[in-house]
């Protein structure tokens, strides 16, 4: 059964590292091919202020994998859409990597486009996520 679930969260600064990841070659060809996009090099950052994945069950997940003799760990991801408040939307995916700097409650999104600039959001403005399972 598809779990259905729409939340708030509140738009942080992040500490600069998603541009890096998401351009790593493997993550970058997974998410192309499950997603159906590339993703833009970087990541949107929003406290929601709880633990969103004690609420998934359907997600899906890259594995951890070596890259130029690098190893890097696996990440889960889950189709969502994002909304602002004035209900511009745009497909993307929240990603949770197994190794970390943030708390539980604050989630990293992906989308093909540069959320910040596309939605209009600066910090502290408040998004709705809607997962998209």
């Amino acid at each position: 059964m598809a779990n259905k679930m729409k939340f708030y969260g509140k738009v942080i600064s992040g500490k600069g590292k998603g541009k890096y990841f998401v351009g790593i070659e493997p993550y970058k060809l997974a998410f192309e091919k499950n997603l159906g996009y590339t993703p833009y090099l970087g990541t949107l950052n929003i406290k929601t202020g709880r633990d969103f994945w004690t609420h998934v069950e359907d997600y899906k997940v890259i594995e951890d994998f070596e890259y130029n003799n690098k190893k890097f760990y696996g990440v889960k991801y889950v189709p969502i859409v994002i909304k602002n408040r004035f209900g511009i939307s745009i497909k993307g995916s929240i990603v949770a990597p197994k190794k970390t700097v943030h708390s539980k409650s604050v989630l990293e999104i992906i989308s093909s486009l540069n959320l910040r600039k596309y939605l209009k959001l600066k910090n502290n403005d408040i998004i709705t996520v809607e997962l998209d399972i």
